[in-house]
């Protein structure tokens, strides 16, 4: 469910004429019955990321005061409500040997997003004008693109690169 609405509807009873109690499992008062009908629904906001299930004990008690109870486990499902961050937000400086490779990995930009499955995936984004770079979008490795042959040995050259992270949206 994620960051869902409040008053998402989770269970409806099929039982005879009870008064429905939530007994156990919702220290936080994220969950409503309606007494009445058994309906179980959202009372609070709930977040996978905090919580990612819930154990509830329902009792239904008869007008004769038999009764009957059930264990209701709520699985809350991600949505993509969480801005992934760098892991490493300093600065970071690379030295690269004039005669390195082309493809030769050169640093790998690491990056996090607390949403799961398809929602947690990134794409890492290279902003490079000088075209000797490239960078790998799903796995964030920085790679030698072209070699620095036209610049000269001596060189002494100096690149500013900035990387961009986003979230996959469905």
């Amino acid at each position: 469910m994620g960051s869902r609405p409040v008053g998402v509807v989770l269970l409806i009873p099929n039982a005879p004429p009870s008064d429905f109690y939530l007994v156990d499992g919702d220290p936080r008062g994220l969950f409503a019955i309606d007494q009445a009908t058994g309906r179980l629904t959202t009372a609070a906001p709930v977040d996978r990321e905090q919580v990612e299930e819930h154990a509830l004990t329902v009792v239904a008690v008869q007008t004769d005061r038999s009764f009957a109870s059930c264990h209701v486990v709520v699985t809350v499902t991600d949505v993509n409500d969480v801005v992934p961050t760098f892991i490493d937000n300093d600065l970071s400086i690379i030295e690269v040997p004039d005669d390195a490779a082309v493809g030769r990995a050169l640093y790998k930009v690491r990056a996090w997003d607390a949403d799961s499955g398809r929602n947690g995936q990134l794409r890492y984004t290279l902003e490079d004008r000088s075209s000797y770079f490239a960078m790998d979008p799903e796995d964030g490795t920085l790679h030698l693109a072209r070699p620095f042959g036209d610049l000269g040995r001596a060189s002494g050259n100096t690149f500013q690169l900035k990387v961009t992270i986003e979230g996959t949206f469905k």
